[in-house]
């Protein structure tokens, strides 16, 4: 699901307005209760991944503090972060110049990879989809993986192995699929258009899927894209 909006819907007044009312009112009642009542809050955590097409870098602020900066491609480990609402800034790598702000919600306890991309296919507004993270152990001498659709102007996507059948299919743009279960084996993956042999993209080189491990393959780029945002095919162990 989508859980952050372009600068340019974002309601400057309002929401300082409410964050200020927020704060007022948790001070408050902090100073009214107890030491003894304090309980600490409850953590999440959350990975980021740069895939939006035409920007080299991103930093990535989490409640006013930046947690991460990426270059095109790159993601980050896993890390905790409070459970609850928090308040998210993406700006141009290295600067103030802000692309996207708004919130995400967490669960506590529960596992986040969070894609920095773009509004739809045809709109380069910054956006991004969070997606939980299921993290349970494969069966015993399994791995699992799972597809992200990222690249911007392309039709729905296959991801096969190369000389294998499909894994998933006709998944469209900005959307995901669960992880499932796989043999261990050294494979080369490749993302063709739906229901045919046209390949747009290799991973760059084979990648060697091991029992008991969890992957996201994600593909991305632009259909347009020279050079940096060719399409392409990522791989990272969750």
């Amino acid at each position: 699901m989508t859980l952050i909006k372009p600068l340019k819907e974002r309601a400057r007044g309002f929401l300082s307005a409410f964050c200020l009312a927020l704060f007022s009112i948790a001070l408050l009642s902090s100073c009214n209760k107890n030491d003894d009542d304090f309980e600490e809050p409850g953590t999440s955590t959350l990975r980021v991944v740069h895939a939006m097409p035409g920007t080299s870098s991103v930093s990535f602020y989490l409640n006013r503090q930046q947690v991460a900066g990426l270059l095109y491609s790159q993601s980050t480990p896993y890390f905790a972060v409070y459970s609850g609402n928090n308040e998210v800034h993406i700006t141009t790598g290295g600067t103030q110049n802000v692309l996207a702000t708004g919130g995400i919600g967490l669960k506590q306890d529960s596992t986040y990879s969070f894609f920095i991309t773009t509004v739809s296919a045809t709109n380069d507004s910054t956006s991004a989809i969070i997606i939980r993270d299921d993290l349970t152990a494969p069966s015993t001498g399994k791995a699992k993986v799972r597809f992200v659709h990222l690249i911007q102007n392309a039709p729905a996507l296959d991801l096969a192995t190369q000389g294998g059948n499909a894994l998933f299919t006709n998944r469209s743009f900005r959307s995901h699929t669960q992880f499932v279960e796989v043999n261990p084996g050294t494979v080369t993956f490749q993302i063709k258009d739906a229901g045919t042999n046209n390949v747009r993209a290799s991973s760059a080189q084979p990648v060697n899927i091991q029992a008991g491990k969890i992957y996201t393959v994600w593909a991305e780029g632009n259909v347009n894209g020279t050079d940096n945002y060719a399409q392409g095919v990522q791989v990272m162990e969750n």
